[in-house]
């Protein structure tokens, strides 16, 4: 199953991400690093910082924040795979290779595998590791295909 970001009630972080919404992204920063004055053990504060950041194209600034928050949570697939995408954004595609690679080796969920392999790609690709490209798109496809005829049988 995907995990999430976990629920927590924080009404800054409600603020912030409100005035977010409405395109007030100045505003939107101020209330959620108010929030995180106040809380900064808050999983869901960082990350909607980082997702904010990432937003406004600040991707070392996003890099920052997904890293306190995976500080915090530190198994929480959806928060290392944003990570990592923000890490392709500003270059970094070293450090996005190795932590998707790692995640890869040891874990179990089909879902999760299939996410982190076409983000390894993607980082594989700029880094020219063409082998790996071709190797982790081929076991994608025959996940799909597996989990495709599963579903079928199903039915």
């Amino acid at each position: 199953m995907f995990q999430d970001i976990p629920d927590e009630v924080n009404p800054v972080f409600m603020d912030g991400l409100q005035a977010s919404l409405l395109g007030v992204d100045d505003l939107a920063l101020d209330s959620i690093n108010f929030g995180l004055e106040d809380d900064n053990h808050s999983v869901s504060g960082w990350a909607y910082k980082a997702t904010l950041l990432d937003n406004l194209k600040k991707y070392d600034e996003a890099v920052e924040s997904w890293n306190k928050a995976i500080k915090l949570d530190e198994d929480n697939y959806y928060l290392l795979l944003m990570l990592t995408a923000s890490l392709e954004k500003c270059g970094r595609f070293d450090e996005s290779y190795a932590i998707s690679k790692k995640i890869i080796e040891n874990c179990t969920d089909v879902n999760w595998t299939i996410s982190f392999l076409s983000s390894m790609s993607t980082s594989a690709l700029h880094l020219k590791k063409y082998d790996v490209v071709i190797t982790s798109s081929r076991r994608v496809m025959d996940m799909l295909v597996k989990q495709n005829d599963e579903v079928f049988e199903e039915t």
